[in-house]
């Protein structure tokens, strides 16, 4: 049997319908303290339950009905409702409500001749063939003889007297109940209100527990938010839905609002493939949301302007361990930090081109270099030759002159005026005009007249670096010799210039002074002759100054070597 659960048992001289119906009424009679929760006629059981009282918490009941003999059997299973009630007290109490219960049915019955007689557990009821029997009828002159009917006053006394024998026991029940509740009142209310402590205690710690769990989450999305914030674009939410498990909300509106996004992200544990999952989102029908560990995101797509709402529940409990882990500058930096290499990989850089430098006696000077600059690059010469203040020429050949980088619009206008419509756009070109830009010293200036190429270059360098020291010297040497350049391109036309070679006179070179164009010569040879080939006047000149020579009338032809081109004076 189970802790604080009695069982008791009652014989009704009666047929089991006629007290199946009597334990019905009696539960169900407004006079009854008992609660009809069940009645079950197949079984001719009920269920039912008594109320809270001063000392118990209630209790449940089952009654079954079962024939016995010609009379029923009711079996009576009272259990309390909580099993720390003191054992004593509830098994006494139950024993009064088990009373009560069968005082009742004996009530509805009592109407009837039967006569009800209680075994308890420990006295079990009779069994069926020790039960009083009803004699089997014979055919005697003795049964057919009728007995004198008592008299009325003899009926009302039996009558009275088995009326009144149900309420002896029950007012015996009720001073059985009061001595065992005088023995453990004490010690029940102590454990009553030892009981009612401990559950008041554990629904405050509970709601304490509870406050503390909830105030805790909130202080972690508080601190995310804190981190990732920009311009209030993030809410905490708190109230409503979110009263329990707060949340941070915020509307990607713009590029920007990626960087919040990721703040959160790195802070909460969210995955970089979500980030860009609600990043590429277009449309309310790709709304969703994900959970991980302790955090739940879900987005919604606008329509009309495809922004993205986006919020991020905390549902977790270990509000103070969590650490922030990023703020959102480390995300503006970092979008910044990769603006700059975007910008800085898709700026072209500039052409460069390596230089072999040497340091010379001066413009013409041909002997071998002794002293080498390294390290000269078309884009510090500047600073590691002219600073030197010495003398220095340079070139662009060997190894050390690898371009590269991209030609800028002025380097391509210093080859368009170096080499004209056909500007050499090679590293070749650049490397000469560069070199001419870092040299300090010039061949072409120790030239009585340079060449129209060596003019241009020079000019062209100059395009690249006007500042350099000798640029107005360069610029008048190179002026005048283009002019006089130009003007021997005329006199050439006129045949007013003779290079080197065999010519008739007159139909190819006039009579007249000629002067060799060279203020030096060497080994510079020449001749005139007749009609018959014979050599009229000649000279050779190993070694000399310019030669000036006339040519006479009669002379047939005119020849030269070595002494470069004549100019008609």
């Amino acid at each position: 049997m189970a802790l604080n659960t009695t069982q008791l048992e009652r014989y009704y001289n009666a047929p089991i319908g006629q007290v199946y119906e009597a334990m019905k009424r009696c539960l169900q009679s407004d006079q009854s303290r008992f609660t009809l929760k069940n009645a079950d006629d197949l079984s001719c059981s009920c269920t039912f339950s008594s109320g809270i009282s001063l000392t118990t918490w209630g209790e449940n009941l089952t009654a079954s009905a079962v024939p016995s003999g010609d009379g029923t059997l009711v079996r009576l299973t009272v259990a309390g409702k909580i099993g720390s009630t003191a054992a004593g007290f509830q098994n006494s109490h139950s024993i009064s409500l088990a009373d009560e219960f069968f005082s009742g049915v004996s009530g509805v019955l009592s109407a009837g001749s039967a006569e009800p007689s209680q075994v308890t557990q420990e006295q079990p009821a009779p069994a069926a063939d020790t039960l009083p029997q009803k004699p089997e009828e014979t055919q005697t002159q003795e049964e057919l003889t009728p007995e004198p009917a008592p008299d009325e006053e003899g009926i009302t006394e039996a009558k009275a007297e088995a009326d009144s024998r149900p309420f002896v026991a029950q007012e015996a029940s009720k001073s059985k109940a009061e001595e065992v509740w005088n023995k453990y009142r004490l010690p029940v209310v102590i454990a009553s209100f030892v009981v009612a402590a401990i559950i008041l205690v554990t629904s405050i710690a509970a709601i304490v527990s509870h406050n503390v769990q909830v105030g805790e989450r909130l202080e972690v999305v508080q601190k995310v938010s804190t981190a990732c914030n920009r311009d209030g674009k993030i809410k905490v939410l708190s109230d409503g839905d979110y009263s329990e498990e707060p949340a941070l909300q915020v509307v990607w509106s713009s590029i920007p609002d990626r960087e919040i996004l990721e703040c959160i992200a790195a802070n909460t544990g969210m995955s970089e493939n979500t980030v860009d999952t609600i990043g590429y989102s277009s449309s309310s029908k790709e709304n969703a949301s994900i959970l991980w560990t302790d955090w739940k995101a879900a987005w919604t797509i606008d329509d009309d302007t495809m922004y993205a709402t986006v919020t991020v529940q905390y549902l977790g409990t270990g509000g103070g361990a969590f650490k922030i882990k990023s703020t959102l500058k480390d995300f503006v930096d970092k979008e910044e930090e990769s603006s700059d290499t975007t910008e800085e990989e898709s700026e072209p850089q500039p052409f460069t081109i390596g230089m072999n430098c040497y340091v010379t006696s001066g413009d013409g000077d041909l002997s071998a270099h002794t002293e080498r600059i390294d390290g000269v690059t078309s884009q510090n010469f500047r600073d590691t030759v002219w600073k030197t203040g010495k003398s220095v020429s340079c070139n662009s050949e060997g190894e050390d002159s690898t371009a590269t980088g991209e030609k800028s619009t002025t380097d391509y206008e210093a080859l368009k005026t170096a080499y004209g419509d056909h500007a050499d756009d090679t590293e070749n070109g650049m490397g000469v005009l560069y070199s001419e830009c870092a040299s300090t010293s010039f061949i072409p200036l120790s030239l009585p007249t340079m060449g129209e190429g060596q003019a241009k270059e020079l000019l062209g360098a100059l395009v690249l670096c006007p500042d350099h020291p000798r640029a107005e010297e360069i610029r008048q040497k190179a002026g005048a010799d283009t002019a006089r350049l130009a003007e021997i391109q005329t006199k050439r036309q006129q045949g007013l210039i003779k290079d080197a070679g065999t010519y008739k006179v007159p139909d190819e070179m006039s009579t007249g002074t000629w002067k060799t164009m060279s203020d030096k010569v060497e080994n510079c040879y020449w001749e005139m002759q007749d009609a018959n080939g014979q050599t009229i006047d000649n000279n050779f000149v190993s070694a000399g100054i310019a030669q000036t020579i006339t040519i006479p009338d009669g002379v047939a032809g005119f020849s030269s070597e070595g002494c470069g081109a004549w100019e008609k004076q």
